[in-house]
């Protein structure tokens, strides 16, 4: 298999990494390229269908690998909340299950991500950590194209974004739930996803029990102080309207930080 697959993409699910894989296919031609996707089991159903969409019209093949723990394996496995300070989440779920497969079945294959042009950290980041592999981001290449010509240009080949994006999210990862998000993100959860905002808050609740200390994804900085924010706590702040609301956190899935793992 590996002397046949010239590149692997990373299908995350969002816009950006279906125009990436194009890109790849023009390049590289559909029987050689792979569409590798991360299934967390948090995704939503518009997610899944928008890859589905994806997969049909690029014709490649596709491969999908998920971590037999899932989310909540992990938080047990860890005693700890993942947060943009500790994305556990991230490196288990996304980064080494892809990492694993890659090695086994395609370990020359060129890496492809769906970082564009306005983020030459993160492709840096993703280029130290995957070196000596070659790895290429083909929206930080011309012709460049912003997040708004990426989405008209999905529904001018007749496959429409996810619905996530209408709602208010900046990404559709992890249902709407991503523990890198900050205020701005969690409130738009709480809007729109109360099921998955109240899932987060039960698993917020569990840990901080056994931990008998608060165990958070948000933090609370009003009045100079750090201090962790449950978002049961937070309910009340946007209620209030006295949360943060430019702080839209930080989603790096496929950043290759080194993220510690040990609980806080």
């Amino acid at each position: 298999m590996s002397e046949d697959i010239k590149c692997v993409v990373n299908l995350s699910g969002g816009v950006c990494s279906f125009m990436a894989a194009i890109r790849a296919v023009e390049r590289h031609g559909k029987d050689h390229t792979v569409l590798l996707f991360a299934d967390t089991g948090e995704e939503s159903q518009e997610l899944h269908r928008f890859v589905s969409e994806c997969v049909n019209f690029l014709g490649c093949e596709f491969v999908a690998v998920k971590h037999p723990l899932g989310m909540d394996g992990l938080i047990d496995k860890y005693v700890a909340i993942p947060s943009n300070r500790m994305a556990f989440c991230t490196r288990e779920l996304k980064q080494e299950m892809c990492d694993q497969w890659i090695k086994a079945n395609a370990p020359d294959a060129v890496r492809v991500f769906g970082f564009d042009w306005t983020e030459a950290g993160r492709i840096e980041r993703i280029a130290a950590r995957l070196a000596p592999a070659e790895t290429w981001c083909p929206m930080a290449d011309a012709p460049y194209l912003m997040k708004g010509m990426m989405l008209d240009r999905c529904r001018e080949l007749g496959i429409e974004p996810s619905r996530q994006y209408a709602k208010g999210f900046q990404h559709d990862n992890c249902g709407g739930g991503c523990v890198k998000g900050g205020h701005a993100a969690w409130a738009v959860t709480l809007r729109e996803e109360p099921a998955v905002y109240a899932k987060w808050e039960q698993r917020e609740h569990r840990v901080t029990a056994i931990r008998g200390k608060p165990c958070t994804i948000l933090r609370d900085r009003r009045g100079g102080e750090t201090k962790p924010l449950l978002l049961s706590d937070f309910r009340e702040l946007v209620e209030a309207k006295s949360y943060d609301t430019l702080d839209w956190g930080a989603c790096s899935c496929f950043a290759g930080e080194d993220l510690p793992v040990a609980a806080e």
